[in-house]
Formats: C-alpha cells, structure tokens, sequence
C-alpha cells in the first residue's frame, strides 16, 4: 500500500466556514465533468473509495482516495472488498429499470 497521496479530480472538500452550525462537518464540491473523466478508471471496479483525510501540518481537511481497498481489488472480486455482491434478483431488476420503453 502506498503513502502517496492520490487526490482524486474534480472533487474538492472544504472544512466548514467558522459561523456554520455544528450539523455541518463539511461542504464538498464537484466538476462533474472532470469527475467523471476521472472514474472512467475505476469503471470495471463499479465502486470508489474516498476518504476524508484531516492534514498533519495544517489540520485542514482533505480528499484521498482510499488505497487500501483499492489495492486488496487487485487480486480479488470487488464484491468481497467493497461487501456489496448483487444477487441474481438485484441483477434483474436492475436491467429491467434501465430498459427503455423506445
């Protein structure tokens, strides 16, 4: 596992300003388009994992991807890294909803 920092494109996480209310931990930003160019590589995994990081140096928080699960993917079925295996019914349904009508 690296300890390279892997800040994913077109997300942005930003502490909360000083007069918000306690409920808000955070605001989260994302250009969609680059954002989606950027899970273009995760597209056969079906699943990304983010984590939200707080800085040794200067204590504002940050997003990372999570390379602890990304690195068990490579020699396993997402399914058992990410615990979310479809059964046969989800996998139906799920076609039958994406079905159009024309």
């Amino acid at each position: 596992m690296s300890n390279e920092k892997s800040f994913p494109k077109g997300i942005r996480f930003y502490d909360p300003k000083e007069n918000a209310p306690d409920f808000i931990k955070g605001n989260i930003q994302i250009n969609v388009d680059e954002f989606i160019e950027y899970l273009q590589d995760f597209k056969k995994l079906g699943k990304l994992h983010l984590q939200v990081l707080k800085s040794k140096k200067t204590g504002a928080s940050y997003i990372d991807l999570d390379k602890y699960k990304m690195d068990k993917l490579k020699d396993s079925d997402p399914s058992e890294v990410f615990g979310s295996k479809k059964t046969e019914n989800q996998i139906g349904d799920s076609k039958k909803e994406n079905d159009l009508p024309f």
